[in-house]
């Protein structure tokens, strides 16, 4: 399967896939998902489980209003952002993305070392000052300039896709240490499907 496609089980046996060539994404009935899983090589990971709580853990996956960051940051910010916006809009829609995917590898084996948690966080936050353009800057793009962003001053942080299953939404973040950076609680949530590290770690489901 390579990393075409990514799968999280949910509950009674319905299954997500997301495939990464295309970025479509399915939802199968436990039948079908029974048949899916008889032909791959890489078996659908289980959800992260949340324990009911009357909602004190319903908080929002959109981070707070952006803090100022620093004159490198936001030009290296910058930079990313335009060449995320290339990547994601120049070209046939259904490759999109197989494009940002590929900056995204191409990016984090520039970098040579990894990045602080406070390094991240300006790099994120600056990515953010660039919400007013007239393009998509949603959780994938923003995720994916920041990644390009920190990798043009030789810092890299992993970068992940997931899913939270309740309600199911699809969320892309970078963490550093395995902690997620400048994402609010509810990311905690989401299960992992794809994570791109740098050039020296390993890449899996």
């Amino acid at each position: 399967m390579g990393t075409r496609e990514r799968a999280c089980l949910l509950d009674l046996g319905w299954l997500l896939v997301v495939d990464y060539e295309s970025g479509r994404t399915r939802l199968m009935s436990p039948t079908a998902a029974h048949t899916w899983a008889r032909t791959r090589s890489v078996p659908a990971v289980e959800r992260v489980g949340w324990s009911p709580s009357l909602s004190t853990h319903e908080v929002p996956l959109e981070g707070e209003p952006s803090p100022r960051a620093g004159g490198r940051a936001l030009i290296t910010a910058a930079l990313g952002v335009v060449l995320m916006v290339i990547a994601a809009n120049v070209g046939a829609r259904r490759k999109r993305m197989r494009r940002m995917l590929a900056l995204l590898r191409w990016a984090s084996a520039l970098a040579r070392d990894g990045a602080s948690i406070p390094e991240a966080t300006e790099a994120v936050n600056a990515v953010r000052r660039f919400g007013f353009l007239p393009w998509r800057m949603a959780c994938l793009e923003t995720s994916v300039a920041t990644v390009i962003a920190l990798a043009l001053r030789g810092r890299s942080v992993t970068w992940h896709h997931g899913v939270r299953c309740d309600p199911l939404v699809l969320h892309a973040w970078v963490s550093v240490n395995g902690i997620p950076v400048a994402e609010p609680l509810s990311t905690l949530r989401c299960t992992t499907l794809l994570t791109i590290a740098s050039k020296t770690d390993e890449e899996h489901p």
